[in-house]
């Protein structure tokens, strides 16, 4: 949004198939696993994923080097999937 380039370190293994269903990013895990008696005001923000949209990368480091966005999509979309695990 401010324009100042952004990339991630990204693993092929983390990658999810662009025609899977979403396992539920972004979904915050109990507090306690981090710090179970946090000092008063101190708000624990416990995630493991959280979604990042490409098009606010400027590209993802990657096994093969740095991939743009429209080169990850690429292959998110190439990427087979189980019936079971297709979106609709």
């Amino acid at each position: 949004a401010l324009s100042v380039p952004c990339y991630v370190v990204c693993g092929r293994q983390k990658w999810l198939p662009a025609a899977a269903v979403s396992p539920g990013l972004n979904h915050l895990q109990p507090a306690e696993e981090v710090w179970p008696d946090p000092p008063r005001g101190v708000k624990v923000w416990n995630a493991y994923f959280e979604y990042t949209p490409l098009d606010l990368l400027t590209g993802v480091i990657a096994e093969e080097g740095v991939l743009s966005p429209d080169e990850v999509m690429q292959r998110l979309t190439a990427m087979p999937v189980a019936r079971w695990a297709r979106v609709g």
